[in-house]
């Protein structure tokens, strides 16, 4: 995939435990069950294969050890690892695909950062604690306020006017992913459409029966 940016929505509570445990945020995002379930699933496999084999008992239980020792030395507490309060199937989120850089450019003119909140908008604020699995740099998040401020934010602007902040040369010298395709603002007459829908997530997660936070990961 690689380089493609993806919003998520995040309870309060979410917030607090992601910031506990930075592992379980990756995990949320990106639905990968983590190591521990890996393991588990390699000694899943392995039983039933020497169950197929007819491998002697002692040779299972020596294999079957290694894997509970393999999973301890990455820090596991077990081969289930714990998940987070909300569901996975409820999670709520938005792919800004590879135009995340462009549409943080239309908005900021910046590479990155920017006055807030519309800096906010692609790359959040705060970071959660840096972990192994970092991809194309940190996971970020919004808190609940912040997210407000942001969907009024986007309300004031007109989305076709995004194209004529696009300037080629000036994305080049401030080396934009994917400044190359801003030679031809044909290759974004999708931009508004994104924006507007972006908007609408956005205005669904400021919504008074939701009142959610927003993490942000590029991948």
């Amino acid at each position: 995939m690689g380089m493609e940016s993806v919003l998520v929505q995040a309870t309060p509570s979410q917030l607090q435990e992601f910031q506990e445990n930075s592992r379980l945020v990756y995990q949320y995002v990106t639905g990968d069950p983590g190591e521990g379930d890996e393991f588990a699933r390699m000694e899943a496999i392995a039983r039933a294969t020497f169950n197929r084999m007819g491998i002697p008992v002692h040779m299972r239980q020596t294999v079957e050890s290694e894997f509970r020792t393999m999973a301890g030395m990455k820090g596991k507490p077990g081969p289930h690892p714990a998940t987070p309060q909300q569901p996975q199937a409820d999670k709520k989120e938005f792919s800004l695909n590879k135009a995340w850089h462009v549409l943080h450019y239309a908005l900021n003119g910046t590479v990155e950062g920017g006055d807030a909140p519309l800096g906010f908008v692609v790359f959040g604020d705060k970071e959660f604690p840096e972990m192994e699995d970092v991809d194309y740099g940190p996971t970020r998040y919004l808190e609940p306020e912040q997210v407000r401020q942001v969907s009024a934010a986007l309300q004031n602007i007109e989305p076709k006017s995004l194209l004529s902040k696009l300037n080629y040369e000036d994305a080049k010298k401030k080396r934009i992913y994917l400044d190359h395709t801003l030679n031809d603002l044909g290759n974004w007459t999708h931009l508004p459409e994104l924006f507007i829908e972006l908007r609408k997530f956005y205005l669904y997660i400021d919504a008074a029966e939701h009142g959610n936070g927003m993490i942000m990961k590029i991948l």
